[in-house]
């Protein structure tokens, strides 16, 4: 009798196990999203293997929840929902587009939560792990501009494609521009303030045309080595590495060319003056255009020192 209540015990343990196995290998994405309804919701993001995923489910009465593998590493996911946000028009006969950003968070080894409305699904509130959280603190400190940039934005769609009467589209962009520097200002002190967190390095992957290259290259030294070789940092240290010649300070590289009269023309033979490369072609219109200021620039500063090299790309 004893024999078989622990074999019956050992069989009902091992019927339960690939459940527990599945509850401790997923995490469970949930949430509420105003003006949901009863759509579906979908994510996708690389796995630990770098092969794409993606997952949906139908909600219900705004609600909805999605179950994922847990992860080794957390990994950049994207997140939206099948109501129409996408600012689309047809004029003459064709389809223009111009495609609503999405949610972006981290799928790592928790359970998520989000909160928000569906329309503004990219501005949604995120809580879980401590990389969700460090991004969330981020986006709660842009969220009005963000809103803004996204309102304006659409209502400069609707202006131009469909002929609604909004402000004018220089007021808008205005704005836009102006929110957009807060933005970015908000950014940079959020990355030098949590060199620890992997939403610096996202943050930073992306944020290429707003610093200087040495600014960017101190930046990205700055941060701590946590999440260095993250793939989000893979893009990073290329272009760093990709613009360490441009640095101040750095001797330039040397390159030579022939002149258009066929004498050879080297970088290295204007050591010691400041020498402007101009990159340009005969295509160009603003390149043409700049040639009249180039000359007034070269006439006041050449016998200080100052030469320009013309790079002509045909």
């Amino acid at each position: 009798m004893k024999t078989f209540k622990s074999l019956l015990f050992a069989g009902l343990l091992l019927s339960f196990l690939p459940k527990i196995y599945a509850q401790n290998d997923s995490i469970q994405i949930s949430g509420a999203l105003k003006g949901l309804g009863n759509k579906s919701v979908w994510i996708s993001f690389s796995d630990d293997t770098g092969v794409s995923r993606s997952f949906k489910a139908n909600a219900t009465n705004d609600h909805f929840k999605l179950k994922l593998p847990k992860l080794k590493q957390p990994s950049m996911a994207r997140f939206d929902v099948s109501i129409p946000r996408d600012m689309t028009a047809t004029v003459d006969g064709h389809i223009t587009s111009n495609p609503a950003p999405r949610l972006e968070l981290f799928v790592f080894n928790q359970n998520i939560t989000l909160a928000g409305e569906a329309l503004y699904v990219h501005l949604a509130k995120v809580q879980g792990d401590e990389e969700n959280n460090a991004l969330a603190r981020f986006k709660t400190s842009v969220y009005k501009d963000e809103r803004k940039n996204y309102d304006n934005s659409l209502a400069m769609f609707n202006a131009k494609y469909h002929g609604g009467k909004a402000v004018k589209d220089e007021v808008l962009m205005a704005e836009i521009t102006a929110n957009g520097r807060k933005i970015f200002e908000q950014q940079r002190n959020f990355i030098q303030a949590n060199p620890d967190a992997l939403a610096a390095v996202f943050l930073l992957s992306r944020s290429q045309n707003i610093y200087t290259a040495g600014d960017y290259t101190k930046v990205w030294n700055n941060l701590s080595d946590k999440y260095k070789d993250h793939p989000l940092a893979k893009g990073i240290k290329a272009y760093v590495k990709k613009m360490s010649s441009t640095l101040d300070g750095v001797e330039a590289i040397d390159f030579e060319r022939k002149d258009k009269d066929g004498n050879i023309i080297k970088l290295s033979d204007y050591k010691g003056k400041t020498v402007l490369l101009d990159f340009w072609g005969s295509w160009c219109g603003p390149c043409r255009a700049s040639h009249p200021h180039l000359k007034e620039l070269y006439s006041r500063y050449q016998d200080k020192g100052f030469e320009i090299v013309a790079i002509a790309q045909e």
